[in-house]
């Protein structure tokens, strides 16, 4: 792993970690705290899809549209965990 993407993930470990501490009792603030953070998870976990299932450099080679679908599904995925949670719970 390079520097580069564990300043990267470091960074959105920090904000995951600003945004948990945000969480309180009020409702609006609580959820947006928890979109933040699941925000930070996504990008995340897109950076390490990009580093265990490629060996493409982005940056030098400008391939942004492959970048972008990881990005997606990754997204996709947390976002199909958070709703399936939500149903779970409320049932």
């Amino acid at each position: 792993m390079k520097v580069d993407s564990i300043i990267r993930n470091a960074i959105a470990i920090l904000i995951l970690v600003c945004f948990a501490m945000l969480i309180d009792d009020k409702f609006v603030n609580r959820t947006l705290a928890i979109a933040f953070m699941f925000v930070a998870l996504s990008i995340i976990a897109s950076n390490i899809a990009v580093w265990a299932f490629t060996q493409i450099n982005f940056i030098h080679e400008r391939a942004t549209n492959e970048l972008s679908r990881i990005y997606l599904g990754t997204s996709i995925l947390i976002g199909l965990v958070v709703a399936g949670a939500y149903f779970v719970q409320v049932q």
